[in-house]
């Protein structure tokens, strides 16, 4: 867990250095993959995302592969997050015994993950089998993809809408773009960043340029990979407030963060910050048409 250091009351906003601001973002990103290499959930979480927008841009493969492998990315994600955070949280149980703040913090990371796990799993294989089936049809794996993608999820999206009820259903679990099954993937990707070491911004003006450019980012992704733009960011609103939420909850109980710097601008250079855009693009990119 990175600690907080340095953090200052009164950051000045009107007079930001561009130089050094420029060159303390391409430094946050050029340690990415030192980062990566340390067993850094959220970068690993960056490099499959950043993975997966490569093969979009270079669109050699059919839209059918291209769902398969956005669903194989998520699943390794929700395996990752498992992965780090099981050792990780038996060392914390060791270290500080079994308290109500670490009890409820296990449970509820394993229930959630545990969930993602079921629900990516599914998925994946479902898809997986939808892919040797429709490979094995008379037809080209290109025009059968485009049909069961394209009538599918228009079909899920535009259930998605008829009442809150469903959305919040039982049934809803079963569709891995229902607005439950989001927020699932959001609180496993920020239960990962707090499990484990994180990156954070190295001050505040660097963590508001990188949330901006997340801002600009994932609504540019939203309109770019939904089918329907409505949907797509009704789950933005819906993913940033209860990742807010829990980025404050998780920051507080799990990362030890004051209460006094999360509600401050010092926010921008916490663990939290990491958390929510983290759990924010993994959440909407699960939830995206692939």
């Amino acid at each position: 867990m990175s600690n907080i250091t340095n953090i200052t009351s009164s950051p000045v906003f009107y007079n930001i250095n561009t130089t050094s601001t420029i060159d303390a973002t391409r430094d946050y990103f050029y340690n990415l993959p030192n980062a990566l290499m340390h067993g850094d959930i959220a970068s690993m979480i960056i490099a499959l995302i950043l993975f997966f927008i490569l093969i979009i841009i270079i669109n050699k493969v059919t839209s059918l592969i291209l769902e398969l492998l956005r669903r194989t990315v998520v699943f390794i994600i929700v395996v990752l997050v498992l992965i780090d955070f099981i050792p990780r949280y038996l060392q914390l149980l060791s270290s500080e015994g079994a308290n109500t703040g670490t009890v409820l913090i296990g449970i509820g990371a394993l229930v959630v993950s545990g969930i993602g796990l079921y629900i990516a799993s599914r998925s994946l294989f479902r898809s997986a089998k939808k892919h040797i089936e429709d490979w094995k049809s008379s037809k080209s794996i290109q025009d059968a993809g485009k049909r069961t993608i394209k009538g599918g999820a228009s079909a899920m999206e535009s259930a998605h809408t008829e009442n809150v009820g469903q959305i919040f259903s039982k049934d809803s679990l079963k569709s891995d773009k229902s607005l439950i099954t989001v927020l699932i993937y959001l609180l496993v990707a920020e239960f990962g960043v707090f499990s484990s070491p994180t990156l954070s911004a190295p001050n505040i003006k660097v963590g508001v340029l990188l949330f901006l450019i997340f801002v600009v980012g994932i609504v540019l992704f939203v309109k770019k990979a939904y089918h329907d733009a409505k949907i797509g960011f009704t789950y933005l609103g819906a993913t940033f407030v209860v990742g807010l939420f829990f980025a404050f909850i998780l920051g507080f109980i799990w990362g030890n963060i004051p209460l006094t710097k999360l509600i401050s601008l010092d926010f921008f250079q916490s663990d939290s910050l990491i958390a929510l855009i983290t759990g924010m693009s993994v959440s909407l990119f699960a939830g995206s048409k692939g």
